[in-house]
């Protein structure tokens, strides 16, 4: 009798369909909350079927929103990458070497790697004791102070802090002044003068000679200190200051 009446008269249906009208708002904001709880999110990083989230194709281990990094990670993807390697893994061409993991590009100092940017570097090199440079790729000379095409000491100084610091290279940046300074030294080599590995391994690493504490990385200064001779490493300690 008492359900007959429910549903029976216009007060049993507006009862009926405030009962329906609740239950049904009720499972739509339990709905709501669910969904947002354990939703993913309709963005590029949730979607991403190569996964870019863990990608380091070209990611530097430097500040990735570096101005300078950007514009070295471009000028390395349009000029290098073909011949290098995309992530620096070399042989993109016949017996060019490797960019990541190279003692070259990852020395305590930029002049070495200034001068085989801007004049090219030629025939075998040895780059984590494997040979290179046996093939018949010749590399380019890049440097734009002696009046031909090439990259400005700025580019350079970009691209080159870029694959120091790139994939798991983990070195110092270079900057616009160590390049000038290096071109400076090198004005009378001719743009179809490339350089050898045994020229290179003749000239000190750092610029002018010196190491630069400010270009090395706190892993390649405790290296350094290691390989110090105990009698050095007690003198060094003894002279610094109090």
């Amino acid at each position: 009798m008492k359900l007959t009446n429910l549903t029976q008269g216009t007060g049993g249906l507006g009862l009926l369909n405030t009962v329906l009208v609740v239950g049904s708002l009720s499972l739509v904001a339990w709905g709501g909350v669910y969904l947002g709880q354990y939703s993913g999110r309709f963005d590029g990083l949730e979607f991403d079927p190569v996964g870019s989230k863990k990608s380091s194709v070209s990611t530097p281990a430097g500040p990735p929103d570096s101005p300078e990094v950007k514009k070295g990670r471009k000028i390395f993807t349009e000029l290098c990458a073909a011949c290098h390697g995309a992530v620096g893994q070399g042989e993109g061409a016949p017996g060019v070497p490797p960019l990541d993991k190279s003692e070259w590009v990852t020395a305590a100092g930029p002049a070495r790697l200034i001068r085989i940017l801007a004049n090219a570097l030629d025939g075998p090199v040895k780059v984590a004791g494997k040979d290179y440079g046996t093939g018949s790729s010749k590399m380019l000379a890049f440097r734009s102070d002696l009046g031909v095409p090439g990259l400005s000491s700025e580019d350079t100084a970009a691209v080159l802090t870029f694959i120091r610091q790139a994939w798991s290279n983990k070195a110092g940046p270079v900057t616009t002044n160590q390049v000038e300074q290096v071109w400076k030294e090198t004005k009378d080599r001719k743009m179809d003068q490339p350089w050898t590995a045994a020229e290179l391994e003749k000239i000190p690493e750092t610029i002018g000679g010196a190491v630069q504490v400010a270009e090395l990385t706190p892993d390649q200064l405790r290296d350094k200190l290691k390989a110090l001779p105990p009698d050095k490493l007690k003198e060094l300690l003894r002279d610094l200051p109090k």
